[in-house]
């Protein structure tokens, strides 16, 4: 439609008023209402019957947008209860009602997807820009969904590639998503946090999904090997992590790894610290983020062929090449951290909440997940899941967090 040079001017005053708006929602962290709704809507009023031809289908579509507002709002709501009720649920091992909590769960879910596509719609017809908050926001999620941040909720798509791992993930692990007590997405990572039953114990699974190896890596305590001891948050804050774990069985004296067992090299940084042969319970992170077994092969070998550092694990092999057969070796209950990975770039973390988990238990479960390899790391004491520089876990020690020899984290 031509308009005419002194109807666009009221057009730009329109959508001055929509930046002004923008800005008052924002501050109120997406609430809709208050002194400056009503105040634009009056303005709105004092110039919209001049030029009601003109602009009526915008105010219409602005109109409709805030009314799905209200609908979208009250159906959040409902889905934060829902998740509520689902956790509660599983923490008591209420099958029954987690699967119906879980079911309303994906019910809201497509709701508010829809509402808020529906309302970007009339957002466009108006002539409005989609409503988004900024990232260091706390508070209601954007209307594009661009953005979603909160206390214990971050998803930023901007820039992401549907075609990359992050971007099928995100796809791919709707459902956990959805369930999951944390939640941390952007172009470059897809990492949540959420409570599972293992055999009947609960435990804290974290599922991560990097689109390049360099996210991942270990680190020695203190920067440096056999340098000490440090905390996993304290390395975490270090290193500027995401999420960092407890690492190698370790000597208290020094830091460095405890070679006893079937561990028999360590490799650190891509440096080799102790040579020789590795051994099958070792752990060997290579530069493509690939986590493998090393057995057998040499050092040398390992460093040449891209491995950048080598675990020290505890207990016995879990899941080798998909065959969880080694896991029942160990029959002691313990408190453990076991990682386990799908492909290069895709893992699972299984967080032992108390010390009577079995093994073979975490062993079957990550298999059940699609993992073809799984390593317990420290245990005991030891284990320690930290994000973004916070302990979220249990530790069993006494005196709380334990200083620890390395640590595996994601960036």
């Amino acid at each position: 439609m031509v308009r005419s040079s002194e109807v666009m001017i009221d057009l730009d005053l329109f959508k001055n008023y929509m930046d002004s708006y923008d800005e008052a929602i924002n501050g109120l962290e997406g609430n809709w209402s208050g002194t400056s709704y009503n105040s634009l809507i009056t303005k709105f009023k004092e110039f919209s019957s001049e030029y009601k031809d003109t602009i009526s289908s915008e105010m219409e579509a602005f109109a409709n947008a805030c009314d799905l507002y209200e609908e979208y709002k009250i159906t959040k709501e409902n889905l934060s209860i829902a998740k509520a009720n689902y956790n509660s649920a599983s923490s008591i091992g209420d099958v029954s009602k987690a699967n119906s909590y879980s079911s309303r769960i994906s019910e809201y879910t497509t709701n508010i997807n829809n509402l808020k596509s529906k309302i970007n719609s009339y957002l466009e017809i108006a002539s409005v820009s989609k409503l988004s908050a900024s990232s260091n926001q706390s508070g209601d999620i954007s209307i594009s969904q661009s953005v979603i941040s909160g206390e214990d909720k971050y998803i930023n798509l901007d820039g992401m590639d549907s075609n990359s791992r992050v971007g099928k993930a995100y796809e791919q692990y709707k459902n956990e998503l959805n369930n999951a007590s944390y939640v941390y997405v952007t172009k470059d990572m897809f990492a949540i946090t959420y409570n599972a039953e293992v055999g009947g114990k609960t435990t804290e699974v974290t599922h991560i999904v990097i689109n390049d190896g360099s996210q991942i890596n270990g680190s020695p305590a203190n920067g440096s090997y056999a340098s000490g001891l440090e905390k996993t948050s304290s390395a975490a804050k270090r290193l500027g992590a995401i999420y960092a774990i407890n690492g190698s069985h370790f000597n208290y004296s020094d830091g460095s790894q405890d070679l006893r067992g079937e561990n028999h090299i360590v490799i650190s940084n891509g440096e080799i610290k102790t040579d020789g042969n590795c051994g099958e319970n070792q752990m060997i992170l290579y530069s493509d983020g690939t986590l493998a077994y090393g057995t057998g092969k040499s050092a040398s070998e390992l460093v040449k062929n891209g491995a950048k550092y080598s675990f020290s694990c505890h207990s016995t092999p879990v899941i080798v090449n998909g065959n969880t057969s080694t896991s029942y070796r160990e029959s002691r209950a313990y408190k453990r951290t076991v990682i386990g990975t799908t492909s290069a770039g895709n893992y699972y973390i299984v967080t032992d909440k108390s010390a009577d988990n079995v093994l073979s238990d975490t062993a079957e479960y990550l298999k059940s997940l699609g993992c073809n390899n799984a390593w317990s790391l420290d245990q005991g004491g030891s284990v320690t899941l930290a994000r973004e520089g916070k302990v979220i876990n249990n530790p069993s020690d006494e005196s709380g967090e334990r200083a620890i020899g390395d640590v595996l984290y994601f960036t």
